[in-house]
C-alpha cells in the first residue's frame, strides 16, 4: 500500500479504543494483519497512529462502527 493512499484518521482517545483492547478483534482480518508486525508469541502492539490509519484504510466501516459505539 502506498503511503499516499493511507487514510489519516483521528480516533478519539476513549479508553475503549485503546489499541490493546481493539487489536484482538482484528487479528482475524488478514488484510489488516498483513500490515502489522504481529507475532503470536510477542506482546508488542502497533503504534496507535499506525494501527488506526491502517484500520481506517482497509476496514473503514468497522472503524466507524467502533467509534460510534
Amino acid at each position: 500500500m502506498r503511503t499516499n493512499s493511507v487514510n489519516q484518521v483521528n480516533v478519539p482517545q476513549f479508553p475503549e479504543l485503546a489499541v490493546i483492547k481493539v487489536f484482538p478483534f482484528v487479528i482475524d482480518n488478514e488484510d489488516v494483519l498483513a500490515y502489522m508486525d504481529y507475532y503470536e508469541d510477542s506482546r508488542e502492539i502497533p503504534e496507535r497512529w499506525y494501527f488506526y490509519n491502517v484500520l481506517g484504510t482497509l476496514a473503514e466501516d468497522y472503524l466507524q462502527h467502533l467509534i460510534a459505539r
